[in-house]
């Protein structure tokens, strides 16, 4: 596997590609926005970026929001390498299309740990998805219940993991006839996160034995908000 390393100093790209190797990624170092795609356009199985975003003589705003709008370059997984921690700046990253974040500066002490909690957050990203997932904490025991167009029955399962986009849910009393299938578009959600409630309508994606994957419609404001500070607190944990 191969990741471009994006950063603006030497020090950081060095100690970023070395960080990654034992972690089977072959790291390509590059200092700014012209370089990495210049490595991009010389090698196709480039997997994942991660880009320096505070460095303005990188440009790795510019870069991000380029290569999740280039055809040929949006499939890449980006990790986006940041101190900030502003709200609407980690959103703005998310709703570009990062798949995680590496938060603070990168140091021998802290870096690596970091880096794994950055690359955990890759696994099993769906790359076709626009929103970057998170998974609720075992103990949150986040639910999820609705009832189906023209049901009675009150169905509720857990999530397995939501975005801004969408979620999946392991129903825990899934209909006789089995899950919803592709398609099937449900009124009202009714979610409850930690510390806040959501009821948007969705639409049943995918459905495999008792999971389900539903798409949000568009959010209220309250709705959007309440997640958006949702996964803000679990990316930034």
């Amino acid at each position: 596997m191969k990741f471009l390393v994006v950063e603006g100093l030497g020090a950081a790209r060095e100690a970023i590609a070395l960080a990654l190797l034992p972690r089977g990624i072959k790291g390509l170092p590059v200092a700014n926005r012209l370089a990495a795609w210049e490595t991009l356009r010389a090698d196709a199985s480039i997997q994942g970026a991660i880009v320096d975003v505070d460095d303005q003589a990188v440009e790795g705003v510019r870069l991000v929001e380029e290569i999740k709008a280039d055809e040929s370059t949006r499939g890449i997984s980006v990790i986006v390498h940041t101190t900030q921690t502003n709200r609407t700046f980690v959103v703005r990253m998310i709703e570009t299309g990062a798949a995680g974040f590496l938060l603070g500066a990168f140091t021998p002490q802290t870096g690596p740990d970091r880096l794994d909690r950055a690359l955990a957050r890759l696994a099993g990203h769906d790359r076709q998805r626009r929103h970057i997932r998170v998974r609720p904490d075992p103990g949150e025991m986040v639910r999820v219940s609705f009832r189906l167009p023209g049901g009675t029955a009150l169905l509720s399962g857990l999530v397995v993991d939501i975005s801004l986009g969408g979620m999946a849910v392991e129903l825990l009393n899934p209909p006789p006839g089995g899950p919803p299938g592709p398609g099937v578009r449900i009124p009202q959600l009714s979610v409850a996160l930690t510390g806040c409630e959501l009821s948007p309508a969705g639409t049943v994606v995918t459905a495999q034995g008792r999971t389900v994957a539903v798409r949000f419609e568009a959010l209220g404001d309250a709705d959007r908000t309440a997640l958006e500070r949702y996964i803000y607190r679990r990316i930034s944990a």
